[in-house]
């Protein structure tokens, strides 16, 4: 494994060189909490502070450039790695069988009327996505914007 250390926020020791990242103040160029820990202390003060998702909402969403920048830029890496992009999917798939039959039986029901798509039950966007709470029960939806929807995700992987 190489050079250890332990993180001073879970107290684990870890391998140095994959496990912290680069920090050229520190004495050995290394953060002293593990990537883990970072990453779960950023995603606990975004979701506890509201003007700091706010700010992203803002700095994203009102930028028509940076939109149809990151648009086009997810078009081209599709172009150029279209058989990632295929490989990718089909192992998805593969993984998570329930979630992708859910994903069907809603658009099959979308498209022959059975299942109505409404506007974001938070904020009442009407550009909004099926969000499964069971997906053994994929007809029961709850229909979220993009922005409620992956932070209701974030709220499920951070417990």
């Amino acid at each position: 494994m190489g050079t250890t250390k332990v993180c001073t926020s879970c107290g684990v020791e870890k391998d140095l060189h994959s496990e912290f990242y680069i920090q050229a103040k520190m004495a050995d160029g290394h953060l002293n909490k593990c990537k883990e820990c970072v990453k779960l202390r950023v995603r606990q003060h975004r979701a506890n502070n509201d003007h700091v998702r706010e700010y992203d909402r803002n700095r994203y969403y009102n930028d028509p450039n940076r939109r149809e920048y990151t648009k086009n830029q997810t078009k081209i890496w599709f172009q150029i790695n279209k058989e990632k992009s295929i490989e990718h999917s089909k192992n998805w798939q593969e993984r998570h069988p329930e979630k992708r039959a859910a994903h069907v039986i809603v658009g099959n029901a979308l498209r022959s009327k059975k299942l109505q798509k409404t506007p974001c039950v938070v904020c009442g966007n009407l550009k909004s996505e099926a969000h499964h709470e069971d997906y053994s029960k994929p007809l029961e939806v709850i229909w979220l914007c993009r922005m409620h929807h992956m932070e209701r995700h974030r709220r499920y992987e951070a417990t």
